[in-house]
């Protein structure tokens, strides 16, 4: 069976609940972590699971923040 495509708006994405499993980023890892998709831009994919955030819950705080 294939998977169904779906369509979401990267910036109305919401955290998954199993997000809570990794580690939030310290503040001094989150200003690291700015500065660098700053110059870099976001070259970690944010992994979805059920249309919600699994993981790259501060990348995508940062983007949308940035953009």
């Amino acid at each position: 069976m294939e998977n169904p495509k779906v369509s979401l708006i990267w910036k109305d994405l919401l955290p998954h609940e199993y997000s809570e499993i990794f580690p939030r980023p310290t503040k001094d890892q989150l200003d690291t972590l700015r500065k660098d998709i700053e110059k870099n831009g976001c070259l970690d994919p944010i992994v979805t699971f059920q249309g919600k955030i699994l993981d790259g819950v501060a990348r995508h705080e940062i983007c949308k923040d940035l953009d």
